[in-house]
């Protein structure tokens, strides 16, 4: 197929005039309006920015026929003194049965971006796709939810397109066979090259042939000075709507570059600052008062679980008790004799008492920005910021926060999607006292509703929880849950939480200097990035039939071995968009299936095995009771040689001594649980890192074998 012409004149903002322009922020219309701080770097009014940008559709095509999928062009007039890039629309359809739609002109993140600014009392087209249908689209009003802003621009600039912005080369259209589907589809590949040194997002209208025939918007986003391979083997108009539709096999007879948007301002300094004023407003015990204690009274209600043979049983319980909670969040629970609570319902005041340290014990900002990383999305109302290893406050391992009037508003996974988010409403006592959450609400069609919420009382010169509710519908697994605990007698640096019971037994010490005398990964961390390449025989769907898939891994936050952090990229020409998403789990999944059995992230022995009772039962053996994981452990020439759970489920472990430091080389467990073979390179002194993994039988004697092959390029502290 010959190249595809696709030079095109755009009226843009020079970038070479970028650096020279202040960023005033950005705007998003907030569902209730709400009394807002003044909003830092911002010298406009964000609100009234966005009303001054007048929209109207001008044309609208069926993507295809039979498709209820449009591809418009929204004019957008500027009757503002400011330049705009508008970058979310709001299409509300004449219909006041349908819902409204918000429509992306670009991805995350949504802040200092521009492109095809419209400039003050100018008027700019931009093309994008919508879920309806021409019919649905009659009459429907369209508005900017989002834009950024700029005081100044510079005279629009004629560039061509492919020269200054990006080339784009010649259409490449194959027939392939699909091992995911089958059969024997068309599959198109172009390659995108970014010609600038900032983030990009290019949009281009393309017209396709396939199962079925149309003209569609396809957008590609290419990191500064990037070259990427755009695979397209099937093609979706749209599948976050009951209009979703799509094509398998792809013929692009035709591509053109129609929009683009660049990020110039990464938000980075803001997100910081952001995230930190909201973090310190959030009420906080004096650390010096730790450890608290108060008395509590616990009301339990769990209806309709299921237990190990099917059957249903219910809880419904009522205990007193104390609770100590510490500085670093942790807690401890008693009854009112200081014993250990044995209650059917203690599981689940144990995890509401961790919701209440929670709101009292948090660590210092600066102890949790280096983990963080945060990342700044969008500015305005709300800004949303972006963090990684966040599980321990927030739930989640990534999660995007949501910050308004200097407080927490909301969190939850990253994304516009907002099933799954956790809402927060919040009260403070005077116009620059600590905010307090009062309630937190996450309303899910799939998941039902879950409440929480907060009495307070004055304690000290803070406030502490008197009465905490917790309230679960229990859609998705039928088994609503109510927890209610009054707490009462907060009293400030109570003993301390005890240390748990050391391991006992005559063999404790032969235990001890073979269990601490392996590898462990540093506990402080960092971020290792490097490349890999994965091999498997293809048997296994989740690959899809590939045999070899190479790329890149980033282990961001990596530390005493947590490796839920990792997030990877895999490469190839051949490899279509939507395979690459099915490689990247498939890849990121065995990063993880060792975890389960990693040995250098495992706890000291005093931890590991607090307050077990070890025994001698034979040469080699050490009984192991008081644990509900571990019943012995084999100990030979002062290696762990084997590890059982139970009565007869064993993994054996082999060890390679490398400069000093003991590391796993095979971890098997036998009767069929799978092996794992290791070789260790050291990236940088005082790390070790499996550079080898060979993975045999983890799901059954046919399974695999597969290997996933590391090398660490960076180790950042």
């Amino acid at each position: 197929m010959a190249p595809t012409s696709h030079a095109v004149r755009l009226a843009t903002l020079a970038f070479a005039a970028l650096s020279l322009v202040p960023f005033l922020g950005a705007a998003v219309r907030a569902q209730e309006p709400a009394e807002r701080d003044e909003q830092p770097l911002t010298a406009i009014d964000l609100e009234a920015a966005l009303d001054d940008l007048a929209c109207s559709i001008k044309r609208s095509d069926a993507v295809a026929k039979d498709v209820a999928a449009s591809l418009v062009e929204i004019e957008v007039k500027n009757g503002g003194a400011e330049w705009a890039e508008p970058l979310i629309f709001r299409i509300t359809p004449k219909d006041r049965d349908a819902a409204p739609l918000l429509v992306e002109r670009v991805g995350t993140p949504i802040h200092g971006r521009t492109g095809r600014l419209v400039g003050p009392k100018k008027r700019q087209k931009y093309p994008l796709q919508i879920p309806l249908s021409e019919k649905e689209l009659r009459g429907a009003r369209v508005t900017v939810e989002h834009a950024s802003f700029w005081p100044t621009g510079s005279p629009e600039s004629e560039i061509e397109f492919d020269e200054r912005i990006v080339s784009l080369g010649p259409i490449e259209v194959e027939r392939e066979r699909s091992e995911m589907f089958g059969r024997t589809i068309d599959v198109s590949r172009f390659r995108v090259d970014n010609r600038t040194t900032y983030p990009i997002d290019v949009m281009f209208e393309m017209k396709f042939a396939g199962e079925i025939d149309g003209t569609a918007l396809y957008r590609v986003h290419l990191g500064p000075e990037a070259s990427e391979w755009v695979v397209l083997d099937q093609f979706q108009f749209d599948t976050s709507t009951e209009h979703g539709a799509g094509t398998l096999g792809v013929e692009v007879r035709n591509l053109r570059p129609v929009d683009w948007s660049a990020v110039v301002d990464d938000g980075q300094e803001l997100a910081r600052s952001e995230l930190e004023r909201a973090w310190d407003s959030w009420e906080r015990v004096d650390p010096e008062l730790f450890p608290l204690r108060a008395r509590f009274r616990a009301n339990v209600s769990e209806i309709g679980l299921f237990g190990s043979d099917g059957g249903r049983f219910d809880i419904v319980d009522a205990f007193d008790g104390f609770v100590t909670i510490e500085e670093s969040g942790a807690i401890a629970l008693t009854d009112l004799d200081g014993k250990q609570i044995r209650s059917k319902g203690e599981s689940s005041v144990k995890r509401a008492m961790l919701d209440v340290a929670k709101q009292l014990a948090r660590p210092a900002f600066a102890e949790q920005e280096r983990l963080w990383r945060p990342r700044l999305i969008a500015s305005g109302t709300p800004t949303r910021v972006e963090i990684d290893a966040a599980s321990d406050w927030f739930g989640y391992s990534t999660v995007e926060v949501r910050l308004q009037d200097g407080r927490i508003a909301a969190f939850g996974p990253p994304g516009e999607d907002t099933l799954l988010v956790d809402h927060w409403t919040t009260s403070r006592t005077g116009p620059d006292g600590p905010w307090r959450v009062d309630s937190r609400w996450r309303d899910s069609q799939s998941q039902g509703v879950e409440r929480r919420s907060f009495r307070w009382q004055p304690f000290e010169d803070s406030a502490v929880v008197a009465r905490y509710e917790f309230h679960d519908e229990g859609l998705l697994v039928k088994n609503p849950k109510d927890v209610v605990i009054s707490l009462s007698g907060w009293t400030a640096s109570s003993p301390a939480i005890p240390n748990p019971e050391p391991p006992t037994g005559a063999v404790a010490d032969r235990l001890r200097e073979a269990w601490d005398g392996y590898y462990r990964y540093p506990s402080m961390g960092a971020r290792l990035t490097g490349t890999y390449v994965a091999k498997t025989p293809g048997t296994d769907g989740t690959w899809g039939g590939y045999k070899k898939v190479e790329g890149t891994f980033d282990l961001g936050t990596f530390h005493s071995g947590f490796w839920r952090h990792v997030t990877t990229t895999v490469e190839g020409k051949k490899i279509s968009e939507f395979d690459r998403g099915l490689l990247i789990n498939a890849v990121e999944d065995r990063f993880l299936m060792w975890s389960g059995r990693e040995m250098c992230a495992r706890p000291l022995f005093d931890v590991a095995f607090a307050g077990a009772t070890l025994t001698a039962e034979d040469d080699d053996w050490i009984g192991v009771e008081g644990m509900p994981t571990w019943s012995g452990i084999r100990v030979v020439d002062g290696r762990i040689t084997a590890m059982r759970r139970g009565k007869s489920t064993i993994t054996t472990i082999a060890w390679v001594d490398r400069d000093g430091a003991l590391l796993p080389t095979r971890i098997e467990q036998l009767g069929g649980g799978g092996m794992v073979e290791f070789d260790w390179e050291s990236p940088t002194t005082g790390w070790w890192f499996p550079s080898r993994a060979h993975f045999t039988a983890i799901f059954g004697s046919d399974w695999g074998p597969e290997t996933l092959e590391m090398e660490v390029e960076t180790v950042e502290p």
